[in-house]
């Protein structure tokens, strides 16, 4: 009996589905280097046993030819026997019927003698052996072709439209950072550039502008804050004079939160350089910002909205900013900013005006610089495109329209808010997720209600944001998540992008956004900076039937995330919405 228990329990285990281990990137490019240098040191093995059978070749057929040489020099040392005239012979040759002036036999060449034949075999072999088959990562800079940079891009998903004269980043000591920058950067401690950063700050750094096309969370606010101090070590310092003609750079975000997460990055390397970096954003004082500023600003980081405030104002100009960033401009435009940005774009200094002429020529610089960054590009951004930067290189990092690959993406359709809280409390009180966590709703009348489901039953501490929050209860939200404090931020999509966040672990849609865009930057709050997460989305079939086609694809194109059948075949994840509506009407 002991005996069959055994064999049933071995039958068990030899049943048991693994779930398969997907591999890091990082992983999977070490495998694929390990790969490719087997196949190399295989490939070199055979050229060298090529080689050497050549050789053996060649040695015996010059032993050959000494040999006949030696031969013949035997031969020639004999007297030589004269052949005996033959009166008749004339008649016994064979006679052509061509006259013998028109016999070319005796001018026969051969067309390949054995000599060149070997000649070419050698050519052939030689050229084989000297190609350079090493790693782009194993070359010196000077060495590196073509080849090697299509091959850079490909590692790191690079990509361009249009052709691009700047190769990107290998390291960051290949570039032409200064020094004291460079210093900063290895202070901080970052030790390799991200793939936006390798392409974007080549070329910023020649003064040429930049539309970079990214996923969030690839590292985008370093790709301009670098070329920006690069931009500032070239320029005078500000004294009592010139620090009331404004910032030297100019740094647009849609959110007060983006706002403080950029500048929170940049005092990091300013507190360094001996710069002044001032954000201004609506919820504080307009004296408070006049007060900032008061002493000069080389970085001015700024929302459209309390930027305008200052510029009617006259709290502040901008006659020196000739760098411009703009990030998430696709995001600006979706809030209504259009006008804003436009007014703002208008405001700045060009080199081509008078004015703007004077100043560049102190300043000595020679053009403006705009760096723009988006992850779509509406009609709107296309348009701001064409009319404010000059002849832009467009750098595409990876697919900004899916949701990074460290995301393990789950859905679960619910019936009713019943049945949504029962599973919300389940993941919540099962610890599988470590704090801290974010759980995003479309109304700000959830939020509260949430809040209270939570507290009341799991130990967990959460805290809200909103846009009915002042900014100084937001700020203090985000910190306190930051620091341990509370466990779980629950927020509308005000805090969907550039809340910045280490280690959140899991991501919770407890309503799902309307729109695709906006569930790619919620989901992308976690799984940051090389790390993996997960993301929870509750669904109800009638009222998310909008976005559940692109829901599926975007899922579908995960590799970390498995779509359910529910999912796959519900009728409105089988068509496009706008044809969906079509055929309903």
């Amino acid at each position: 009996m002991n005996a069959n228990d055994g064999g049933d329990d071995d039958d068990d285990d030899a049943f048991k589905i693994v779930k398969p281990t997907f591999l890091k990137k990082s992983k999977r490019q070490k495998l694929i280097k390990e790969k490719a240098n087997k196949l190399k040191e295989e490939e070199l093995m055979k050229k060298q046993q090529l080689v050497e059978s050549i050789k053996q070749k060649k040695a015996k057929k010059l032993l050959l030819e000494r040999q006949i040489s030696t031969n013949a020099i035997s031969d020639s040392q004999k007297p030589v026997k004269k052949p005996r005239a033959n009166r008749d012979s004339k008649h016994k040759k064979f006679a052509f019927e061509w006259n013998n002036e028109d016999d070319t036999s005796s001018d026969y060449q051969p067309l390949v003698a054995y000599n060149s034949v070997d000649s070419g075999i050698q050519k052939s072999l030689s050229k084989k052996l000297n190609w350079d088959d090493k790693h782009w990562t194993e070359k010196s800079l000077d060495e590196m072709t073509s080849r090697d940079w299509r091959i850079l891009k490909e590692d790191f998903e690079i990509g361009s439209k249009g052709s691009i004269a700047e190769n990107p980043l290998r390291s960051w000591k290949e570039s032409q950072i200064p020094e004291r920058v460079l210093g900063v950067i290895d202070l901080l401690g970052y030790k390799q550039p991200t793939p936006i950063q390798r392409a974007a700050i080549p070329i910023a750094l020649n003064n040429k502008d930049v539309l970079g096309i990214a996923e969030t969370g690839s590292g985008k606010t370093l790709s301009f804050v670098v070329p920006l101090l690069s931009y500032l070590n070239n320029l005078p310092k500000l004294n009592s004079k010139t620090k009331n003609d404004g910032p030297y750079g100019l740094i647009l975000a849609p959110t007060r939160e983006l706002a403080q997460q950029i500048h929170l990055e940049v005092t990091k390397f300013t507190k360094h350089l001996r710069y002044n970096a001032v954000a201004i954003f609506g919820g504080h004082q307009l004296e408070t910002n006049a007060f900032d500023m008061q002493d000069g600003v080389e970085i001015l980081i700024a929302t459209p909205g309390r930027l305008l405030d200052c510029l009617d104002r006259k709290i502040l100009v901008l006659n020196q900013c000739f760098y411009l960033v703009m990030d998430e401009a696709d995001r600006m435009i979706d809030m209504g900013f259009e006008e804003q940005v436009n007014k703002i774009l208008s405001a700045l200094p060009k080199i081509q005006t008078t004015f703007g002429s004077q100043v560049a020529r102190r300043l000595k610089i020679k053009r403006n610089i705009t760096m723009m960054y988006t992850a779509t590009m509406p009609p709107a951004i296309e348009k701001m495109t064409s009319r404010y930067l000059d002849r832009p290189n467009t750098i595409v990092i990876g697919n900004p329209e899916k949701a990074a690959d460290t995301v393990e993406q789950k859905v679960e359709f619910v019936t009713n808010d019943e049945m949504k809280n029962r599973k919300l409390l389940d993941v919540l009180s099962s610890r599988k997720y470590r704090p801290p966590i974010i759980i995003f709703v479309n109304y700000k009348k959830t939020i509260e209600a949430l809040h209270e489901l939570i507290e009341s039953n799991t130990k967990l501490k959460s805290v809200v944001i909103h846009g009915s929050k002042s900014q100084d209860q937001r700020e203090y939200a985000i910190k306190s998540l930051r620091n341990g404090k509370y466990d779980i931020l629950i927020a509308t999509d005000v805090a969907g992008r550039g809340i910045d966040i280490p280690n959140i672990s899991l991501v919770i849609n407890y309503q799902m956004s309307k729109n695709i865009e906006d569930y790619v930057h919620r989901i992308g709050r976690t799984g940051r900076a090389g790390s993996t997460g997960t993301a929870i989305t509750y669904l109800n079939g009638e009222d998310d039937k909008a976005v559940l086609y692109d829901l599926k694809n975007m899922i579908g194109k995960s590799q970390l995330s498995r779509c359910p059948d529910e999912l796959k075949r519900h009728p409105a994840a089988m068509i496009k919405p706008n044809q969906f509506k079509a055929i309903n009407d």
